[in-house]
């Protein structure tokens, strides 16, 4: 990591997910989920394949209760299936915070 990088900061909790982010000129500022700093830690994976996080999981379980895992780092392993691929719980988490 060189002097002038920004650098990317994650705190993957049980319940919920932060990031931060520290610029070249060292300000220290959290990545905003819609409009907030915490990005609920749920994965929903859905029947068509698709992998949603935060409050985009909460809603889309409302429909389909059993897609939804409010706490996958505790299903570390057990999360994902030959349906359903996924590289690791925290991937959809990842995804979301590259799209910020």
């Amino acid at each position: 990591m060189a002097a002038g990088d920004t650098v990317l900061g994650i705190d993957f909790g049980t319940s919920s997910t932060i990031a931060m982010l520290r610029t070249p000129e060292g300000r220290v500022r959290p990545l905003l989920f819609d409009a907030s700093p915490l990005l609920a830690s749920g994965v929903y994976a859905g029947t068509h394949r698709e992998l949603l996080t935060g409050v985009d999981a909460e809603w889309a379980a409302l429909a389909h209760p059993g897609g939804l895992e409010l706490n996958p780092k505790r299903r570390i392993g057990i999360l994902g299936s030959p349906d359903c691929h996924v590289d690791g719980p925290a991937t959809p988490s990842r995804r979301r915070q590259n799209q910020v």
